[in-house]
């Protein structure tokens, strides 16, 4: 076969594979939240998409007053998830190495779409997701 056959082959395969995932839905993709409207008066604290993996991954928000959390979640179809809302005193508790003590605000297996809405007073908090293998995920916390 002539050499400059391989660079045409090679770039009828990259042109193919482009095709096929702008054509073809992805199944590691979470569907988008951007359907589910937030009510008037709302505020996004956290939006963001990421794979989550069995060691976890979250983020710490801070309610600077009383609020309704509301946190909507979009997981790769087929998969399940952990999601806790933990104290800032539970979150130090686990980032040194220890169980954390108490009740969470909020525990709940989720998948698919949906929402989840726990209420808080004042204060520093970390939202935490965990998979036990790996899965994909989009999320938006806010308030009200």
């Amino acid at each position: 076969m002539p050499l400059f056959k391989i660079p045409r082959l090679a770039g009828r395969i990259g042109l193919a594979t482009v095709l096929a995932f702008l054509i073809l839905p992805l199944p590691l993709r979470a569907g988008p939240l951007d359907t589910r409207p937030l009510p008037a008066g709302a505020k996004v604290l956290r939006a963001s998409t990421f794979n989550v993996g069995a060691n976890g991954a979250g983020s710490n928000l801070f309610t600077p007053t009383t609020v309704v959390l509301t946190i909507d979640y979009a997981v790769q179809p087929g998969k399940q998830l952990l999601l806790a809302v933990l104290y800032d005193r539970q979150y130090q508790q686990a980032v040194s190495g220890h169980r954390p003590e108490g009740a969470y605000p909020l525990k709940a297996t989720i998948s698919g779409t949906g929402s989840k809405s726990v209420n808080l007073g004042r204060g520093s908090y970390f939202v935490f997701f965990q998979s036990d293998g790996s899965a994909n995920l989009s999320y938006r916390a806010w308030v009200k």
